[in-house]
């Protein structure tokens, strides 16, 4: 079975697939070891619901489906 959380870091305008996850926690854990600087910004992605999490430097900005 494919992990359902996939995580994204936004560079600019690009976006660049890191890898996928089983729970939310598990992403969090893994963007906390990614976090190189203040204002690193990153994408979970939901693949059952289609729920995204915005979060920059592992704080949590937005949730919802869009």
């Amino acid at each position: 079975m494919v992990p359902p959380i996939d995580i994204f870091e936004m560079e600019g305008a690009m976006v660049r697939w890191i890898g996928a996850v089983a729970t939310v926690e598990d992403a969090k854990e893994e963007i906390r070891k990614l976090v190189t600087k203040p204002d690193d910004r990153f994408i979970l992605l939901d693949q059952r619901t289609g729920e995204k999490v915005y979060i920059e430097s592992g704080t949590v900005l937005e949730q919802g489906d869009r």
